[in-house]
């Protein structure tokens, strides 16, 4: 798969350091790192991308799934990808973005 769009042009347009929008022949991707991996989601499954907000904790829930937040009355499952992945735990900072998928 080749690209078609510059990221560093699309990275501009995007607000969200670190991830970028990109264009592939089959469709746009948001892409994202962990660790040294660059991964993609395809952008019609994402429904939305906001900052981190407070997380309540759910007991007897393995350890990548953080807790779950309320999204304007919707109950949303929050899940660590580098937990998930098995990737060393990492702290939350000005970088780090939820993303919703449908």
């Amino acid at each position: 798969m080749e690209e078609t769009v510059n990221r560093e042009s699309s990275n501009k347009e995007n607000p969200i350091p670190g991830s970028h929008h990109v264009d592939f022949e089959g469709g746009k991707f948001l892409t994202f790192l962990l660790k040294d991996e660059e991964y993609g989601l395809e952008i019609l499954k994402v429904r939305e991308i906001m900052g981190v907000i407070e997380i309540t904790p759910v007991p007897q829930t393995p350890a990548y799934v953080k807790g779950v937040i309320n999204l304007r009355g919707q109950v949303i499952p929050v899940i660590d990808l580098r937990l998930k992945f098995g990737l060393a735990e990492a702290e939350y900072d000005q970088t780090t973005v939820l993303s919703w998928l449908m």
